[in-house]
């Protein structure tokens, strides 16, 4: 259990442990949550805290740092990087390998970046899915397109059960931005946003990667 419970919230560098003490004190709820989410955090291995420090990057301020790291050691630029999420040195936050290969999976995904930047037809695509007509012609393009995403970012996902409950009501985007913690997907009075539900089995997961332990909490470098 105590391999488990490592808090990040002692902080070694100056900037960053100061950024910290910034952020919480921050009247804006958005900084206010994120400072929190490095003062509560219990998932980041000694080993990955620093490695986070030790990072060089460009960017000056604990945000600054964080989504340099990401970036980089995170996502990556390439479709083969393996992300720090899924190696050893994350080891306190890797999942067991246990999953049934029929576990079903939820993911949610805001797709308005790849809608706008190629020029798709978000209503075309809707009606698609409604109609079970014309999937093959009208989303792969979205498919292709989000394949192509440049690096190697890990996704968020739920196990498909438990939401199951909020997936068959009429506001279940709503519920279900409200329940994974997503409130950076909810729009504001007067903006629209696009969405994709996707569904899919752990065996899906695991056959596509050579990754030992594919599944991992996700921590506050993954933000």
């Amino acid at each position: 259990m105590d391999e488990l419970r490592h808090p990040i919230v002692n902080l070694i560098r100056p900037d960053l442990a100061n950024g910290v003490v910034q952020l919480r004190a921050n009247p804006a709820v958005e900084h206010g949550a994120r400072g929190d989410n490095f003062h509560f955090e219990e998932n980041v291995h000694p080993d990955r805290q620093t490695e986070f420090e030790a990072f060089a990057g460009d960017t000056p301020g604990l945000l600054g740092h964080a989504a340099d790291y990401f970036a980089e050691r995170v996502q990556g630029v390439t479709q083969n990087h393996i992300p720090t999420s899924f190696q050893p040195i994350n080891r306190a936050a890797l999942l067991a390998t246990g999953f049934e290969p029929n576990q079903r999976f939820a993911r949610l995904e805001r797709i308005d970046q790849v809608v706008e930047k190629h020029g798709l037809n978000f209503d075309a695509i809707q009606d698609a899915v409604r109609r079970d007509r014309s999937r093959e012609a009208v989303l792969m393009p979205l498919i292709d397109r989000m394949n192509a995403y440049p690096g190697a970012r890990p996704v968020f996902v739920c196990l498909r059960s438990e939401v199951a409950s909020d997936l068959a009501e009429r506001d279940w985007l709503k519920r279900l931005i409200a329940r994974l913690g997503l409130g950076h997907f909810a729009p504001a009075a007067g903006e629209t946003y696009h969405f994709v539900l996707m569904e899919y089995l752990a065996e899906k997961v695991i056959a596509s990667t050579a990754v030992a332990r594919p599944f991992a909490v996700p921590t506050v470098p993954e933000a």
